[in-house]
């Protein structure tokens, strides 16, 4: 049966069935938005959909993008075998490097991020790759994940194109699940386990097979922020086609046609706002448009909180005088937060890759992955941390290399050849490790004792 359009952006059945439920109607006068756009998506690929359009908006995407800028880079790795330093840096930290800010902007936003790769001769890490959530299936049994990856139509073609832009030498250098992929034309999925796709998840409950979306967690918050900023738009496109009331003359004393074509064209042969008119008595000027009140910023103030509160920005605004805010605190300690517990979600990837690079070329050192400190906090705060935790005994000479760049043996051969250098040698000692408890450095004795003198640390 044809739906009827009963008012702008409604037709019949959504006032029906608003009307039943309690949800308000929200007319739109351009059609596109209405109470439609507050309801929650169920389905699974609809939430990923509505996901996918609420990051684009330019509050939410500079929030994901803070996340971005300030959290994850990757400063390099730590490895006691050269070899195997050498292979993980040639071919294993380029595909991190390339995957790793796609990572936190999808983990963010959809929960689950399935990342694909694939080995070359079994052993060469040869693509790491984040693949569409649309596309991806799970299937759970006796707690182990089988992933079904719906491939593109066009893949083998595509593969074809690599091969003759010489990307690929032959199929035979593509991943053994690719080759038997391409090999098989009956087959359009491709079934995945951990050994070719690791799924990171963003506070996934057990019993649940795929992680809420969570961007969707302030859904409603971001279409009611796009509903005020439209009307505001609506409200300037009204501004923009206003009426302005001349009125010459009294219902008493009618003005002459001539005087009122004078004016009306004294009045029109400059933009609005530029032209002064002034009678003595007869002329009024009425300005039909839009009530200013709507332009007030109190009305973002609630959903825009509410965003950036998701985001670990918290925001205290401080009403001033008047309409405007005279100032505004900002904490992001919930933002760093949020990218330290990001990384221990990574690093469960990266421990399960790490592991079957090794397996796969018989590597045994462990290999560490390190990041750069997170940019949010200033380097004043960093020394303080690192001066403190040094001279507690808990940061050592190996931790302060790392942290500043600076290679381990190396250092440690310099201080050698400075201690034989010198006369004298001052073994050293943290505060709290060694010392004698009174200031003086004497031990405490009874009266009855003889008083030793001795500044010296105990054995």
């Amino acid at each position: 049966m044809e739906q009827v359009l009963i008012a702008p952006g409604i037709l019949e059945g959504e006032y029906e069935q608003a009307y039943a439920s309690g949800i308000p109607i929200i007319p739109s006068s351009t059609g596109n938005l209405n109470f439609s756009s507050f309801l929650e998506p169920r389905d699974r690929l609809d939430m990923i959909r509505k996901a996918k359009e609420h990051r684009n908006i330019e509050l939410v995407d500079r929030i994901l993008r803070l996340k971005v800028d300030f959290g994850m880079k990757i400063k390099g790795i730590r490895c006691k075998n050269e070899k195997q330093k050498e292979f993980y840096e040639r071919y294993v930290i380029p595909l991190l490097n390339e995957i790793i800010d796609d990572w936190v902007y999808e983990h963010n936003s959809m929960g689950d991020t399935f990342l694909h790769y694939g080995f070359m001769q079994d052993r060469i890490p040869m693509f790491l790759t984040i693949e569409d959530p649309e596309r991806v299936f799970v299937d759970s049994i006796l707690n182990k994940e089988i992933y079904t990856l719906r491939v593109p139509s066009n893949f083998r073609e595509d593969i074809k194109k690599l091969i003759k832009k010489k990307q690929i030498t032959n199929t035979s250098n593509l991943p053994l699940h690719i080759k038997k992929f391409i090999l098989d034309k009956t087959r359009f999925d491709l079934e995945l386990t951990k050994e070719n796709m690791f799924r990171t998840t963003n506070l996934k409950s057990r019993y649940n097979r795929y992680t809420y979306p969570p961007l969707m967690r302030i859904h409603k918050a971001i279409e009611l922020r796009e509903l005020l900023t439209d009307g505001d738009f609506c409200a300037a496109y009204d501004l923009a086609n206003r009426i302005i009331h001349t009125k010459v003359g009294s219902d008493k004393k009618y003005a002459p046609l001539s005087r009122v074509k004078s004016i009306h064209n004294r009045l029109t042969s400059r933009p609005p706002g530029n032209s002064y008119f002034s009678t003595q008595h007869d002329v009024s000027i009425n300005w039909v448009g839009p009530d200013p009140k709507i332009w007030a910023e109190d009305k973002y103030k609630e959903v825009t909180t509410r965003i950036l509160r998701w985001g670990g920005v918290t925001l205290t605004l401080i009403d001033g005088e008047g309409k405007g805010y005279a100032s505004a605190t900002v904490s992001t300690k919930s933002l760093e937060r949020m990218i330290e517990s990001d990384k221990r979600v990574f690093m469960r990837f990266v421990k399960h890759w790490f592991n079957l690079i090794d397996r796969k070329n018989g590597f045994t050192d462990k290999v560490k992955l390190l990041f750069e400190r997170n940019a949010l906090i200033s380097k004043e705060e960093i020394m303080k941390e690192i001066e403190f935790l040094f001279n507690r005994g808990i940061y050592g000479i190996e931790d302060l290399c790392i942290e500043f760049n600076l290679d381990y043996e190396e250092q440690l051969e310099k201080m050698k050849k400075q201690k034989e250098d010198e006369k004298t040698f001052v073994p050293h000692f943290e505060p709290n490790q060694g010392l004698l408890e009174n200031e003086t450095g004497r031990p405490p004795t009874d009266s009855n004792e003889i008083k030793r003198d001795t500044n010296q640390p105990r054995p």
